[in-house]
């Protein structure tokens, strides 16, 4: 029989909702992703959406000298 693997989805916020998660003002993370720093996804219309986990990883990377 086979296993059933539920695979992890991962959520996209609008740029706004992020930066508020995030506790950060809504212009930083936009030149982030204006800058291409972060990507940035579309689905269907002109709302973009990011991924946290990405937001995140940048901000740990940040913190350890690893993006400049």
């Amino acid at each position: 029989m086979l296993s059933r693997q539920n695979p992890t989805v991962e959520q996209f916020f609008t740029i706004k909702k992020a930066a508020e998660l995030l506790g950060i003002h809504y212009w930083q993370l936009l030149r982030l992703v204006n800058s291409q720093s972060l990507p940035v996804y579309t689905f269907g219309n002109t709302r973009r959406r990011v991924r946290l986990s990405e937001i995140v990883a940048y901000i740990e990377a940040t913190r350890n000298g690893g993006v400049k």
